[in-house]
């Protein structure tokens, strides 16, 4: 489990352990996103010890981006496997949709705010670079979800909190359900050439933006990004 809370991660550990993990183990890893060098150190030391990763859930853009590069060999190794049934699944928003950045030339554009746009341009160049290869990659949206921040935003006004909430926000178990099925619904493994790199909004796959199909845009931010990891030396 790869959070930088170790506290939360360590309860959540404890409850799945308390509800059974049949011959299977938890352990934890803490990547800092914030933090794009301390999530490389930690990143490389999880792929020189361990020997496979079937699933892995990525969000935010560069140190993601980092954590990704880094498995991507071990990932690939464990695809070729007998059985093996190996996923990238971005978490992106529908909210991607509502900017439009004509441009992702040039280190200034990772910092601009473009909310989750950024993600699925990235999503969708990082699944043309993975075309050949036997890992499924997947982008959702797994609804709009209250979770503790959105609930504080909220939460400070009384009718957004009495009525529009219960209204327009589903549950965090309902997101999560959304999630693992990108990570582990079977039907996804049976019609793999239909989900690889497809954007699901929840369980249904579904158009993303202009913006996020366009090659231009895909293939600067990819370059862009590249050029930055380098510049940290990372």
């Amino acid at each position: 489990m790869a959070t930088r809370d170790a506290t939360k991660a360590k309860v959540a550990i404890k409850k799945m352990e308390a509800e059974g993990l049949g011959e299977g183990s938890v352990h934890f890893l803490e990547p800092d996103l914030a933090d794009p060098r301390q999530v490389s150190k930690a990143t490389k030391q999880f792929a020189e010890s361990e020997e496979r990763l079937d699933i892995l859930m990525d969000w935010d853009h560069v140190s993601p981006f980092i954590l990704t590069d880094t498995v991507l060999p071990l990932m690939k190794r464990t695809a070729v496997e007998v059985n093996s049934d190996v996923r990238i699944v971005n978490l992106s928003s529908s909210m991607h949709a509502q900017v439009k950045p004509t441009t992702f030339a040039g280190k200034e554009t990772l910092a601009k705010d473009y909310g989750p746009s950024a993600i699925k341009a990235m999503d969708t160049y990082s699944y043309t670079k993975l075309a050949s290869s036997p890992v499924t990659c997947i982008s959702i949206h797994p609804g709009v979800v209250q979770t503790q921040t959105s609930a504080g935003v909220m939460g400070s006004v009384p009718f957004l909190k009495r009525v529009v909430v219960p209204l327009v926000f589903g549950t965090w178990d309902a997101g999560g359900k959304a999630v693992a099925f990108a990570a582990a619904a079977n039907d996804v493994a049976a019609r793999r050439s239909r989900y690889k790199g497809a954007y699901l909004s929840v369980s249904a796959i579904t158009e993303p933006s202009k913006q996020a199909q366009d090659p231009k845009l895909q293939e600067e931010l990819w370059e862009t990004t590249e050029k930055a990891v380098q510049e940290m030396q990372l």
